[in-house]
């Protein structure tokens, strides 16, 4: 497949549901908002944000154990791979003098110990709340 460049340091790709599966139903790009927030956060912290998860289709979300309704259902949701609570804190403090999510979840870590951060831009979910996994 081809690669499309969203922002200057985003691209689809890091977006894509991984199931797969032919019949994949989950939308085919993230939501610009989502994107164009990232791109302001990657900007201001000065270091890379890798993307753990972004767009899920239903079938991929049920088997990561995600929430029913999930903003990664419609694009406006993506998990960002943070090392230390130290990156946490500026990303938080970043978030919250610019006011760029309204929606955020912070994790266990992964398998390669990384500290989970979901933000997103959904409009139908609830505001202005923060979540622990």
């Amino acid at each position: 497949p081809t690669i499309t460049q969203l922002s200057a340091h985003f691209s689809d790709t890091e977006f894509r549901c991984p199931c797969r599966a032919d019949d994949c139903s989950a939308p085919t790009l993230p939501n610009p908002r989502l994107i164009d927030r990232l791109e302001t956060l990657r900007v201001v912290v000065g270091k890379p944000i890798v993307i753990t998860s972004g767009i899920r289709c239903a079938a991929y979300n049920r088997f990561v154990g995600g929430e029913e309704p999930s903003a990664h259902l419609t694009g406006d949701a993506a998990d960002l791979a943070v090392d230390t609570s130290r990156d946490v804190y500026w990303l938080l403090r970043t978030i919250l003098q610019r006011d760029l999510f309204h929606r955020i979840g912070y994790g266990r870590r992964d398998r390669d110990k990384n500290i989970t951060l979901h933000v997103d831009v959904s409009e139908s979910l609830p505001q202005r709340v923060v979540w622990t996994y």
